[in-house]
């Protein structure tokens, strides 16, 4: 298999090559990792190799010296993970519009991904296989939707299944929290999902977390 060769930068001058194994990781060692937030970050680049914690806070620059990635060490005493590029311009958009402090963007769900938590029940999935379900875990005393967020405030419910964030697809390539935070606070965003078998849109002004 083919894949991208890549840099990783420190906060020094000392640069070294890897590559990218995995470009949506995501850790599901156990049921619990599948549910996930509209507010936290879901999937991860995956380099080869464990690279020294000295690592740590380094940019990951592909051949053309474009910033793809931001280094961080996941609690280990190695770095192998690097949050996409992506997720750092939507905290730079928000920080810019606000001029004080870097933000993310809140919808506040919690959800599963229909891409990756197969064998699901029809009741819940309605038989498919992109897009994302609003769940909750009453164990861990997480809601399906947040109170005070702006989707309870816009109508959401568990068991809606979001298949659209304005004209963009949820699916594998493009989780429910990836394109929620392409937008920053302030914004109006249009949901489409499925409630009940029956296809609707949601209007959504989403917040700052």
């Amino acid at each position: 298999m083919l894949v991208s060769r890549y840099t990783a930068q420190n906060h020094g001058s000392d640069m070294l090559k890897t590559t990218v194994q995995k470009f949506a990781y995501h850790d599901q060692a156990k049921a619990a990792d599948f549910l996930l937030s509209t507010e936290k970050i879901d999937h991860y680049l995956k380099i080869s190799g464990d690279l020294e914690s000295f690592y740590n806070g380094g940019v990951l620059l592909n051949d053309k010296n474009e910033v793809v990635g931001l280094l961080f060490n996941s609690g280990k005493d190695f770095v192998n993970l690097a949050v996409p590029a992506y997720y750092l311009k939507s905290a730079v958009n928000n920080f810019l519009a606000k001029s004080e402090e870097i933000l993310r963007s809140r919808l506040g769900l919690s959800y599963l991904s229909l891409s990756e938590a197969l064998g699901l029940p029809a009741s819940v999935s309605e038989n498919r296989t992109k897009g994302a379900v609003v769940l909750g875990d009453a164990k861990r005393n997480i809601l399906a939707v947040a109170v005070g967020s702006p989707a309870e405030a816009a109508g959401l419910k568990a068991g809606d299944i979001i298949i659209k964030v304005n004209n963009e697809e949820v699916d594998e390539s493009n989780s429910l929290t990836k394109l929620i935070q392409d937008y920053t606070s302030g914004q109006e965003i249009t949901l489409t999902i499925i409630r009940a078998g029956q296809e609707s849109q949601i209007k959504v002004t989403l917040d700052a977390l």
